[in-house]
């Protein structure tokens, strides 16, 4: 079957993940339009006609669930037909939120976002298959100790696109440690949704990037600040923190492979 250009509207708040889907849909002759929250997603897509859209699930000012329920509901009310939106999430269950039923979405990928799965969802819309779940599990270092070894299977799965590689490395090393300060603060005042947040931010940014031990202790963080739990949370920072340290220094080293 032909493959067709499809046009898509990124809902991501993320830059690291902006950057990398969007490298992988433009290699594949794709249109992108970026949303940094879910608000906008929604002005964009009354303002604009899309094939499909890409949805992450938790983003500032309106989250992935209500959006794409806002969505849902102006398809209905101007009895249009529906767009295809596929959420892109770090939870395996995010489809058996209640919420997920007025999203309608028509598939999941799971984060950190594998390219070839990732493809593989597209290349089924664009030839005008019917959607379907896609489990994108990245093949991270399991043996963070081994850095050549991760470095070497990083450099394969991003073969081709070596600078989109470089410029997620670049930006990961200026915003992991501004996030994490902000993550400390967060605590330090007891904001916890805040705090969540920037776990969550921490763990996207980690993720992109295969760190899969490092996103996995993020989510584990964001679930200790959502239920409040202050002397869990600064242990579990604890150990983020050398864990970070050692990431930072791992993309370092990469930087001077690319």
């Amino acid at each position: 079957m032909t493959q067709k250009s499809l046009k898509i509207l990124l809902a991501e708040d993320n830059r690291v993940n902006q950057l990398y889907i969007k490298t992988v849909l433009q290699k594949s002759n794709h249109q992108v339009s970026l949303s940094d929250d879910g608000a906008q997603a929604v002005r964009m897509f009354k303002e604009d006609t899309f094939d499909l859209v890409l949805m992450d699930i938790q983003m500032p000012e309106l989250d992935g669930y209500e959006a794409a329920a806002q969505i849902r509901a102006y398809e209905d009310e101007n009895q249009l037909v529906s767009t295809p939106i596929i959420a892109l999430t770090a939870y395996s269950d995010s489809d058996q939120n209640p919420r997920a039923e007025a999203a309608r979405f028509d598939g999941h990928l799971l984060k950190p976002i594998n390219h070839q799965a990732l493809r593989k969802a597209l290349e089924e819309l664009s030839s005008e298959s019917t959607p379907s779940d896609q489990g994108g599990h990245a093949a991270g270092s399991e043996g963070t100790s081994q850095e050549q070894t991760y470095h070497q299977k990083l450099l394969e799965d991003f073969a081709g696109v070596e600078d989109t590689l470089k410029a997620m490395v670049e930006m990961a090393l200026k915003d992991l440690p501004l996030r994490w300060a902000e993550l400390k603060e967060s605590l330090r005042q007891e904001e916890w949704k805040k705090a969540k947040e920037k776990a969550h931010v921490l763990a996207n940014i980690v993720g992109a990037l295969h760190r899969s031990k490092e996103r996995e202790a993020a989510l584990e963080l964001e679930r200790i600040l959502d239920n409040k739990d202050a002397d869990r949370a600064w242990e579990m920072l604890e150990q983020l923190d050398s864990a970070l340290h050692r990431t930072e220094d791992s993309f370092k080293q990469l930087r001077e492979k690319l």
